[in-house]
């Protein structure tokens, strides 16, 4: 068993170099931490994959999961590396173990939280226990806005890493959501709102949408049947340099009547956000998903778009 030491109130950030993420005081068991590389015809190279599993045995039907990619300080780094994204850099594992306690320190927010945000997020998790599901980190690309390099990226997700994940891992394709940060959250909307048939549940945090809106913009309408169906969740924070690319989706997402939640909560767009806010909206936005939908009403989010 793994121990792991309420997180640590101080960070020394830096852009530069990513500061190592907190782990929380007391004896948690943390989920296990497997890795994976994946040959690939659509990719340029055999692909890595970091994947938080339970430590629980599957359900007969396998375990729900979330697919989520990671900022641009990951994606260029190597293939290993940048798998390793939600565990080595952003200590999604540390997070994901305190939830399973069914109780959510402030502390776990590193200072990132308002009163109202943190009240919603805490009931929530009152009221809609944490349950086991996988966390699934590939290696993300960066976007160059080839389309060669795009739909190279959605083959090798579709047909060759969730046929590898049933088999390795024993996942639940009914119940399969696909989130990320900054340039992992345009992936995500970019995978997501291209196949509403196979993700039930799309994230978005601090999206890089930027010149790239244009590319979800075209498969939001062309889907919208289907994204009527899915759960979408869109969060910026109030220090996110990336703030207006992501209230102008949400804008898209309302003029196309398509549902979805948002929620302008605190943090900046940096690591600490990725490790505290970001982490616990992620892991608590498909906990909610996957096996409390009529409770996703709950979640933090602005008045704006309701």
């Amino acid at each position: 068993m793994k121990k792991i030491g309420l997180f640590l109130m101080l960070l020394v950030i830096s852009c530069g170099k990513p500061p190592e993420p907190p782990e929380p005081e007391g004896i948690l068991e943390t989920p296990a931490i497997r890795e994976y590389w994946v040959e690939s015809r659509y990719m340029k190279e055999r692909q890595a994959v970091v994947i938080i599993v339970p430590k629980s045995k599957p359900p007969k039907e396998g375990f729900p999961a979330v697919i989520l990619l990671s900022g641009r300080g990951e994606a260029v780094r190597s293939q290993m590396e940048g798998a390793r994204a939600w565990t080595k850099y952003y200590g999604l594992h540390n997070v994901y173990a305190v939830l399973h306690t069914n109780h959510l320190p402030k502390t776990l927010f590193l200072s990132f939280v308002k009163d109202k945000d943190y009240e919603a997020y805490a009931n929530l998790l009152k009221y809609c226990s944490f349950r086991d599901f996988v966390v699934v980190s590939p290696k993300t690309p960066d976007i160059t806005g080839d389309e060669a390099e795009l739909l190279a990226f959605d083959n090798y997700i579709r047909l060759e890493l969730i046929p590898f994940l049933k088999k390795a891992i024993l996942i639940d394709t009914t119940r399969l959501g696909v989130n990320g940060i900054s340039l992992g959250g345009l992936w995500s909307m970019y995978l997501g709102t291209r196949h509403p048939e196979i993700f039930t549940s799309i994230g978005s945090l601090q999206g890089a949408f930027g010149v790239h809106s244009n590319l979800l913009e075209k498969e939001i309408k062309r889907n919208a049947e289907g994204l009527k169906k899915v759960h979408i969740r869109l969060v910026t924070s109030e220090g996110d340099y990336l703030r207006d690319r992501v209230e102008y989706m949400a804008q898209f997402l309302h003029d196309n009547d398509i549902p979805f939640t948002f929620a302008l909560i605190a943090g900046p767009h940096d690591y600490v956000f990725n490790q505290g806010p970001g982490a616990i909206d992620i892991l608590l936005f498909h906990n909610t998903a996957f096996f409390y939908p009529d409770r996703l009403k709950d979640m933090p989010s602005s008045s704006s778009y309701q």
